[in-house]
């Protein structure tokens, strides 16, 4: 029902962006399964999923990606955050306060970037280093991510991220009744 949900949501909002009827859109995916419109306008856009919660963002200038996880316990984190984590990033989790949250902060972050990228867990998000409240927001070693920014929060128990190729960004913030009251 919550995929269902998401991909309504996303439909319907991206046909009010384009000013289109919601079943004229047509969608395709890259090689990596990342989906994306034909005939986009210069649109762009990701979806994420997570318990009861979608998050969809969608842009007009440059990739876009999204990631929501609820806030949890996170089991064998240190083996998880080898396999993903960049040596600072292992390293600010295990300092941190509350690890898992930490874990979940990092991870939504690299997730909604590799998601915005388009390649999936293709990526090398272990040689990535996600920095937050600063420039530039993404690090690998010989590669250029500094065009890549970040936001990120919590909602309800949920730790969400996004990411974005290019300069600021408006963010709006639709609930299920602000989509339903749209005209």
């Amino acid at each position: 029902a919550r995929f269902r949900l998401g991909r309504q949501a996303r439909r319907y909002l991206l046909a009010r962006y384009l000013n289109q009827e919601a079943e004229h859109l047509r969608f395709t995916v890259n090689a990596f399964g990342k989906p994306t419109l034909i005939d986009n306008d210069g649109l762009s856009f990701n979806v994420a999923h997570a318990g009861d919660y979608v998050v969809l963002a969608i842009t007009r200038n440059g990739a876009v990606g999204v990631d929501v996880e609820p806030l949890r316990p996170i089991p064998d984190r240190d083996g998880m955050g080898a396999l993903v984590f960049s040596e600072a990033e292992r390293g600010r989790v295990q300092a941190a306060t509350d690890p898992d949250r930490a874990f979940l902060d990092h991870w939504t972050a690299k997730e909604a970037l590799i998601k915005g990228i388009g390649q999936g867990m293709s990526y090398p998000v272990a040689s990535v280093t996600a920095h937050f409240n600063t420039s530039p927001a993404f690090t690998r070693p010989g590669h250029d991510l500094s065009a890549w920014q970040l936001a990120h929060g919590e909602h309800d128990g949920h730790l969400w991220a996004l990411a974005w190729e290019g300069g600021p960004r408006t963010i709006e913030v639709f609930t299920p009744q602000s989509i339903a009251d749209l005209p």
